[in-house]
């Protein structure tokens, strides 16, 4: 039982590894909003470097600098719309399928953990930043008063459910 537990979760966190490079390879910044301005033109330089390397083809770079453990996710505080931080990410949901991360669950309120709702988000209505002593965060576009309103719940929805939970944060189900 356990070796099958250990091998689910290796397996389930190389799945995560691939999502979250792919993810990253595929992010529109204009989408999701996390980088403007000098971020986006000097990223860009940065990739055209990375490209313009001498046997090095554009779909071959490696971003092992986007590579999350799902360990470092888990505990991570979330902010608002407002920079405030309304709770903190507790679990990170993959889909055993095609290896992406769909979702987190965020707790919020409550008293170490115990009492406080919890909320399941997808992770496209997650944005990721760096703040000024550069440690990664994570952001929702929304406020901690439309959060209440937000559908409660870290059961794994059915198909309406995800649909209605995709609509609340303004993002597109990827199926």
């Amino acid at each position: 039982m356990n070796r099958k537990l250990l091998v689910l979760i290796i397996g389930m966190m190389a799945m995560f590894l691939t999502a979250t490079a792919f993810a990253a390879e595929n992010k529109s910044p204009d989408r999701y909003g996390d980088k403007t301005g000098p971020q986006m033109k000097e990223e860009s330089q940065t990739q055209m470097d990375r490209t313009s390397r001498p046997g090095m083809r554009g779909d071959e770079q490696f971003g092992a600098e986007n590579l999350k453990n799902v360990d470092d996710i888990k505990g991570q505080n979330v902010l608002d719309a407002n920079g405030e931080t309304i709770g903190e990410i507790e679990s990170v949901l993959v889909d055993s399928r095609t290896g992406k991360v769909e979702y987190i669950t965020l707790t919020s309120g409550g008293v170490f953990g115990v009492g406080g709702d919890k909320y399941l988000i997808p992770w496209q209505a997650l944005q990721t930043a760096t703040d000024q002593e550069d440690q990664e965060e994570f952001r929702v576009n929304l406020t901690s008063e439309e959060l209440e309103n937000a559908p409660k719940g870290d059961e794994v929805p059915s198909r309406a459910q995800s649909r209605e939970i995709h609509e609340f944060y303004g993002v597109s189900p990827e199926w």
